[in-house]
């Protein structure tokens, strides 16, 4: 793990932009990332600022992580990218919404887990569902489910299943439903 050339969020009298400006980069190859031992870090601990937010690069996997302090807790998250670019303008925005809720002008609600919270900058509360995609199996299973009794004659009824078996034999029963086109309803 080595940390790469970031300008660590630091805050005087509420003025952001005075603070990354006069910082340089700072935190470069500190082996334990928890001691800030750079002279400038130092320095900004007796000028009364706070060092939050710097990244890491793993050098395992190439990603960049982000590593900051909130309410008294450290967070470790993963950026997914391997772009420095796109790793030091997420940073930057952590910087700020780090500096927003400081401030009072962003409220975190009560239920949300800051880390999420944070990296979302200030949208989402908690890690976002991934639903599972409605299958053709899983629709003609729920539209069976949903059809109240004696709501089709059984003639009715047994026609329709059979062109529910003809559209799982064609398509495959596990095509999405979502994902259909007119050119595989023409096959």
């Amino acid at each position: 793990m080595r940390q790469i050339d970031a300008t660590p969020c630091c805050f005087s009298d509420g003025n952001l932009t005075e603070a990354r400006a006069g910082l340089g980069s700072a935190l470069v190859g500190i082996s334990n990332p928890r001691r800030y031992n750079s002279r400038r870090s130092r320095s900004c601990s007796r000028r009364g600022l706070n060092v939050v937010a710097f990244l890491e690069l793993d050098e395992a996997s190439g990603r960049f992580r982000i590593r900051f302090d909130y309410g008294g807790r450290e967070f470790k998250r993963s950026v997914k990218t391997r772009d420095e670019g796109v790793a030091q303008g997420i940073l930057r925005r952590v910087e700020d919404i780090i500096w927003l809720l400081e401030q009072g002008r962003l409220e975190m609600p009560p239920d949300a887990e800051p880390g999420h919270f944070i990296l979302s900058d200030g949208r989402r509360n908690d890690k976002p569902l991934v639903q599972k995609p409605l299958t053709l199996d899983d629709l003609f299973t729920l539209y069976r489910k949903a059809l109240p009794e004696g709501a089709k004659e059984a003639n009715t009824i047994t026609t329709e299943r059979l062109h529910c078996k003809h559209f799982l034999r064609i398509l495959g029963a596990q095509t999405v439903a979502q994902a259909l086109g007119l050119t595989d309803l023409q096959r």
